[in-house]
């Protein structure tokens, strides 16, 4: 027990002594533990955002939404947008005419009608809004059930509401959400003049017959709800389980750039995450994260290249192994739901590993470095070597017993002499030459079968996948147009290299292109890093094609971070597919003036600059790759060390390096000492950095610059 001191609201000081601690509820209610106690003799529940909640986030989202309808059907000339903000207005300027007491529906409209001139009367406004509003408030997931346990005990159940909308609309709405049952009694500050913060809960105690003591509440706001209780003396719950997340409220925040779009978005996103809400604490990480970023990215992105194909008159979509897993899933997804959209779909396994050989005619010395060289990383055992030739293992054997190896060397790692050995061997031997040769010709064989199937127009195809360089597709782009494709495109999310190897004119980018410095690319933001971590799929790495039954079937490696997809991957994809099952029938064709790449874009940032504990906890048991051979791998994140104060000093930031290679991460996951001297270390360097740009210039000349070239290096 301890004494609070808060104000409420800001003109008035209020102190409550003997006050327990609220411990927010972050999960649907538990209510067995207030039902046990004997004190109370009746729960009261406030409505929005503790019971229900609106599909689109908050009102505001409302009115843009009822804008684009009344628009829609011609009853207002002015825009959408337009129409919210002085939706909005008018409702403060009826409260401001009201000295700030509780208004009602029919006062907001009364100012409306006396600034805009309508071709309709207010009646039917006022219930085109209704409906608007009927459509999008719904009940939060497994809360009538809580309600029927409420009965049981006391009989019925209290609602106590701040809102402006009729008694008689809110009653039958939640009646037929479950909420609402014969005998409840619903007390709306619009009925009685008063907000809960200027007598409501008064107005309940004298109907109810009760005292303060007697009495628990239940609700989200800090103002209306708990402060409001507490000043009534009354004992009350904050419930925060079904507020936005910062990720829906970034779509919220983008609802006016999109036409109240992505506001639909954070509605779905709250729907399905509510629907986790009884998994275990890191499952349920990974269901909202699923539901949350990776679901509204991935639905963006998928809607882009709907749009993409169509403008470019491509019926043909393949979707490239491993990061365009989700997005095929998307795409599938509307083209079941959508009968409008005609496109033909599949995934394509590849790898940078099946790249590699499809250019490759005769073996030369450049081609043996792309069999034998995966960006930069060479094979260095002969069991690699082997597969990387393409040859069978007796054969290839064989000829490596020639130049003196022997079985008891097929994993060991040679030495860069021996590598060249075999090298100069394979190039001037006529016979094992031929057999790597006509090992890659098989191979490109069984790739165009594989890329080939369930194709059902030839000639022109576009191929969708994360992006960021294109070096590894562009021998896959000349294999395709040599194959009689002549009119091939690349559909990426994002492309980082300056330089492509692939033409600039056949690839399109969802969010930004370096390339031709287009779209949104914040500095110091590495979207390959998030957005392949996200985009993660549930199989290993393509490594070759065989031939089984008449068809061509992909070979892979196992898949990595095993622990991860064990144990959470299901989770994570089905919040996912929840969300893209609860969006798709809301899918609409942008205009030319919806600018979605901005929302996903920020998704991505807040994902991986400032990611919650929990979102760090999961994420950091992720491997990341050191080498494209897949050789050695560090965690995404780990906690920083007082070791690292120095590099921190010397960088002036949080550093970021293959031991803590998320740093939003690994700063939620470090233990808070060694981070409070992390954040230390920062302020020391920006403090020296203050006091060397005061010094004259001769002071530097001597001291700060061989300093700074010092701590460079």
């Amino acid at each position: 027990m301890h004494q609070v001191k808060r104000i409420l609201p800001w003109w008035r000081m209020v102190y409550t002594k003997n006050t327990p601690r609220l411990t927010p509820l972050y999960m649907p209610l538990n209510i067995d533990e207030f039902l046990s106690n004997p004190r109370h003799k009746r729960l009261t529940f406030d409505l929005f955002d503790t019971l229900i909640f609106r599909k689109s986030g908050g009102h505001r989202s409302i009115f843009l939404l009822f804008g684009k309808e009344l628009y829609r059907k011609g009853l207002i000339s002015i825009s959408p947008e337009r129409f919210a903000r002085q939706r909005d207005l008018f409702e403060t300027r009826a409260r401001r005419n009201n000295n700030w007491q509780e208004i009602q529906f029919e006062d907001i409209y009364r100012e409306m009608f006396l600034s805009f001139e309508f071709d309709v009367n207010t009646e039917l406004l006022m219930n085109e809004e209704m409906r608007i509003e009927a459509e999008q408030i719904c009940a939060i997931p497994g809360i009538p059930y809580t309600l029927d346990r409420v009965r049981e005990q006391y009989g019925n159940v209290i609602f106590v509401s701040d809102m402006y909308l009729p008694h008689s609309f809110l009653e039958n709405h939640i009646k037929e959400l479950g909420i609402w049952k014969p005998g409840d009694t619903l007390y709306l500050s619009s009925e009685y003049g008063l907000q809960k913060r200027h007598g409501l809960f008064k107005v309940v105690m004298e109907k109810e017959n009760l005292t303060p003591s007697e009495l628990f509440h239940f609700g989200d706001s800090p103002l209306h709800d708990v402060d409001s209780a507490k000043r009534e003396s009354i004992g009350v719950q904050h419930c925060k389980y079904a507020l936005e997340n910062r990720s829906e409220k970034i779509l919220n925040d983008h609802s006016f750039q999109t036409e109240g779009y992505t506001s639909i978005m954070a509605g779905c996103s709250r729907i399905v995450r509510l629907k986790g809400n009884g998994l275990s604490n890191l499952k349920k990480t990974a269901w909202d994260t699923g539901a949350s970023v990776t679901g509204p990215l991935v639905f963006l992105f998928a809607q882009w290249i709907i749009e993409q194909a169509e403008q470019k008159k491509i019926k043909e979509l393949c979707f490239l192994a491993r990061d365009a897993y989700f997005p095929y899933k998307a795409v599938k997804l509307l083209l079941e739901k959508q009968p409008d959209i005609d496109l033909n779909i599949r995934y394509v396994y590849g790898s940078r590993f099946t790249y590699n050989p499809l250019n490759i005619n005769e073996l030369s010395p450049d081609e043996w470095e792309s069999l034998t060289n995966v960006s930069g990383y060479k094979y260095s055992t002969l069991h690699d070597l082997q597969a990387a030739l393409y040859c069978e293992k007796e054969s290839f054997l064989h000829y490596m017993k020639q130049l003196g190896f022997n079985e008891s060397d097929w994993d060991r790692v040679l030495a860069d002499d021996e590598l060249e050995k075999i090298k100069n061997h394979a190039i001037s031997d006529p016979a094992f030459n031929n057999e790597i040769v006509q090992g890659v010709k098989d191979f490109q064989k069984l790739t165009l079968e594989h890329f080939k199937d369930g194709e059902k127009e030839s000639g022109s195809v576009a191929l969708i996948d994360a992006g960021w360089t294109t070096n590894s597709h562009a021998p896959f782009y000349d294999f395709i147009k040599k194959s009689g494709y002549d009119k091939v495109r690349f559909f990426y999310i994002g492309l980082t290299a300056k330089k492509t190897k692939i033409p600039a004119d056949v690839v399109d980018t969802f969010i930004f292109n370096n390339s031709v410095n287009r779209g949104i690319n914040r500095q110091n933001v590495y979207y390959n890093r998030p957005v392949e971590t996200l985009l993660m799929a549930n199989h290993g790495r393509t490594r070759s094609f065989v031939k089984k039954n008449g068809s061509v079937e992909a070979v892979l490696d196992p898949p990595e971070n095993r622990e991860f997809i064990e144990g959470y991957f299901e989770q994570y994809e089905k919040g996912i597919m929840a969300f893209l099952e609860e969006m798709v029938p809301h899918f609409e064709r942008s205009t030319p003036f919806h600018d979605h790449r901005s929302a996903a874009e920020e998704l991505i940032t807040r994902f991986w600059r400032k990611p919650t504990k929990d979102e760090a906890q999961l994420w950091s048991k992720l491997d990341w790759e050191y080498d494209p051979l897949g050789t050695k791998t560090y965690p995404l994140a780990s906690p920083y060390r007082y070791t690292d104060a120095w590099k921190t000093f010397k960088e002036g930031k949080l550093p970021e390096s293959y031991s803590q290679f998320w740093s939003g991460g690994a700063e939620q996951i470090t233990p808070s000492n060694e981070l409070f001297v992390m954040r230390k270390a920062v302020s020391a360097r920006n403090f020296v950095n203050r006091v060397a740009d005061k010094l004259p210039g001769t002071v530097k000349d001597v001291m700060i610059r061989p300093a700074a070239r010092f701590l460079k290096n």
